[in-house]
């Protein structure tokens, strides 16, 4: 096992049993439209989004074995480069072809976010789905990267727009939509995100360095640590409307 573990480009059978009892899979493994959204919804209801690491001082790396270690041995979450990195090995393992890509954020004010790095997956069946597990407060399910048409999970809409060869994800808020992140399919490794997860692990000006984050979603309700608030969000019947509730406030 432990040798195994130490091939950096390789995940094992018993770690990929392991990795679906952590996220309580019992689903017969298809590679199929319906597996990859099973083992995405799974994937978030279980394994939190979080930067906890980073708050603590404690380094890390995007090596697999790590990864392991952090999201099935020790039962943790990650952020972004964790999570998608940890999934693209879990998805290649399964037999799915799946690629991995960089997006470039959008700020509040809906500009690019100069130097952003956020890691994104792509699995091939008849069509091209997007994967991310590692976005947070994100979609539950995969989206059809090739379709510009509203996608709705839940009380949640989505799309995906192809402009100038880039794909823009996009959520619809209130009458309007709000990008989140965009992409050309220029592949990547998940070495290459290496150097941008040691900037937010050490500098000052990275988002995660000095405010700890913490979250879990599932459908329509997300349970999140931001800062010291932890909060409970419940959408109700209407599309735009979330019941907030502050849990606890830490001192």
């Amino acid at each position: 096992m432990d040798k195994e573990k130490k091939d950096l480009s390789k995940i094992s059978e018993t770690e990929i049993s392991a990795f679906l009892r952590r996220i309580e899979f019992s689903d017969t493994i298809a590679i199929n439209q319906q597996t990859l959204k099973l083992l995405h919804a799974a994937f978030i209801a279980k394994i939190p989004f979080e930067t906890l690491d980073i708050f603590s001082g404690k380094r890390f790396s995007l090596s697999l074995p790590d990864l392991y270690d952090k999201i099935v041995a020790r039962r943790r979450g990650g952020y972004c480069y964790e999570l998608n990195g940890f999934f693209f090995h879990v998805l290649q393992a399964l037999g799915f072809e799946v690629f991995l890509y960089n997006a470039r954020l959008y700020n509040n004010q809906q500009l690019e976010i100069p130097g952003s790095q956020h890691m994104v997956l792509a699995v091939m069946l008849e069509d091209l789905w997007l994967v991310d597990v590692g976005y947070g407060n994100g979609f539950i399910y995969p989206l059809l990267l090739d379709n510009p048409e509203p996608q709705q999970q839940g009380h949640r809409t989505f799309r995906s727009v192809l402009q100038d060869g880039e794909y823009i994800i996009q959520e619809l808020d209130g009458k309007k939509w709000t990008s989140w992140y965009v992409f050309t399919r220029g592949p990547k490794t998940v070495a290459d995100f290496e150097e941008r997860n040691y900037f937010h692990q050490t500098h000052e000006e990275s988002v995660f360095y000095k405010k700890r984050i913490c979250m879990i979603a599932r459908h329509d309700e997300t349970v999140e640590l931001i800062g010291n608030a932890l909060t409970r969000r419940i959408r109700s019947g209407h599309p735009l409307s979330w019941s907030k509730k502050k849990i606890f406030l830490f001192c």
